[in-house]
């Protein structure tokens, strides 16, 4: 199981990547709706679930309690809840799995 995590976690962020997807301070941004319809294509586990492995895996950074980060934006002047997809492990983990 923890194998399909990993391909799951590896596929969503080269496309995080390639679709230009913003990045601040080594963690991929992105809005939590947005992420659980890329999760729920791969229908063996519900993507709130995927998610709480992410976290406890330490792949993505949540305040407590949480599966989201509040972010700043200046445009609307309010903080939104983001997660935050570690690049380290997302880097580490497609090493590990092309070698």
């Amino acid at each position: 199981m923890l194998y399909r995590y990993i391909k799951e976690f590896i596929a969503i962020c080269s496309y995080l990547e390639e679709s230009n997807t913003p990045c601040r301070k080594g963690f991929l941004i992105i809005k939590r709706d947005k992420l659980e319809a890329l999760l729920n294509k791969n229908a063996y586990e519900t993507a709130n679930n995927k998610l709480k492995v992410w976290k406890t895996l330490h792949w993505i950074s949540a305040e407590d309690r949480r599966l989201t980060r509040r972010v700043y934006e200046a445009d609307s002047k309010e903080q939104l809840p983001y997660i935050w997809i570690d690049t380290k492990v997302f880097r580490m983990l497609k090493q590990l799995e092309a070698s």
